[in-house]
């Protein structure tokens, strides 16, 4: 016996509308539904986001509970733990504060004690003023 990890990556992207303007902010909005809720929508919540199954409709394979990844979801969450996550570019304050809600919703969700304390770890290009904010917005990271 070896005792061992394994362990899984999920590379995405963060993303920002061009202007504050609202055709901006829901063309943004959409790309992240598609570009995240493509792989990791249905990982975590077992099924594609309520965006991809307006636009792409019958064309997305559907899930059933035996076949969900929710149900393999819920499976890893009570057998391995999770030990955080790394975010290294993009506004890493507000990345880090919609993950620790991620977690403490996935916590909730599937009971797992303690997922909402999962580590948030930021790298790349940390500055003064970065720093600053996730220490502002109480996250912790750094």
């Amino acid at each position: 016996m070896q005792n061992g990890f394994v362990g899984f990556n999920i590379l995405t992207v963060g993303l920002a509308p061009q202007t504050n303007n609202s055709e901006d902010i829901t063309a943004t909005q959409r790309v992240q539904d598609f570009y995240h809720g493509w792989y990791l929508h249905p990982f975590i919540f077992g099924d594609y986001s309520e965006t991809m199954k307006k636009i792409v409709r019958l064309r997305l394979p559907s899930f059933t509970k035996k076949k969900s990844n929710l149900f393999m979801m819920e499976h890893l969450l009570r057998r391995y733990k999770a030990v955080g996550i790394r975010l290294d570019s993009g506004d890493l304050a507000y990345l880090s504060c919609q993950a620790r809600k991620i977690f403490c919703c996935i916590e909730k969700e599937f009971a797992v004690s303690g997922f909402g304390k999962t580590s948030i770890t930021a790298s790349n290009d940390l500055n003064e003023e970065t720093l600053d904010a996730l220490n502002k917005q109480g996250t912790g990271s750094g």
